[in-house]
């Protein structure tokens, strides 16, 4: 984990603004992120009967005015989700325009999943993040692989992942709330008919 987030860094470094929101996919996971520049992060986990922390709340209906968050990280919550889909529709809601969202999820495709294959947990693949992320009408800027490849304590990590970045433990996406302004439309001259009696001025 420890990992995943140094490698998140970078895209946390262009995130300002007033106020954020961290949907943790539970309790035990880091509350807190490093790098960022947002006025206020309010700290939300998935428990047992939705999501606790700083408000409770039934995980599809989050009680965020909408587009007032300039940035929602997504901190492993898809897996332990019980509406998935329903979980982005409401953080994408809460995106102010040009707002931020980070995804982080586990890689299914990664040998790292022998070790929580069976917790009760249900993986997406980068596509298929994706393609929640566009439903709820967010531009989808980037996905790429971030993590360890099987253990993060030893060279493993740093010799093999380079070689192998599909293999590594999550998918790190970056999404943006983007609302196209009203385009302004040139004015045709119609020519108007002058009579026999119209003087000029």
């Amino acid at each position: 984990m420890r990992e995943e987030m140094r490698q998140a860094a970078p895209e946390l470094e262009g995130a300002f603004g007033r106020r954020g929101l961290l949907v943790r996919g539970c309790q035990p996971l880091p509350g807190e992120l490093q790098g960022h520049r947002l006025h206020t992060l309010h700290d939300t986990w998935l428990g047992p009967e939705g999501l606790e922390g700083e408000f409770r709340a039934d995980e599809s209906r989050l009680p965020v005015c909408s587009a007032s968050m300039s940035l929602v990280f997504s901190l492993h919550a898809l897996e332990c989700a019980r509406d998935p889909a329903g979980l982005v529709a409401e953080c994408a809601r809460t995106l102010e325009p040009d707002g931020t969202m980070l995804v982080l999820a586990l890689n299914p495709f990664s040998p790292f999943h022998l070790r929580w294959a069976r917790q009760g947990l249900q993986a997406f693949s980068g596509a298929q993040v994706s393609r929640m992320l566009r439903s709820a009408g967010l531009e989808v800027h980037a996905c790429r692989p971030v993590g360890v490849w099987w253990r993060a304590r030893d060279a493993l990590a740093d010799t093999r992942t380079p070689r192998l970045p599909m293999l590594r433990s999550s998918n790190l996406l970056l999404a943006r709330r983007r609302e196209h302004g009203l385009t302004p439309l040139r004015l045709r001259r119609r020519p108007v008919p002058l009579g026999a009696s119209a003087s000029p001025g």
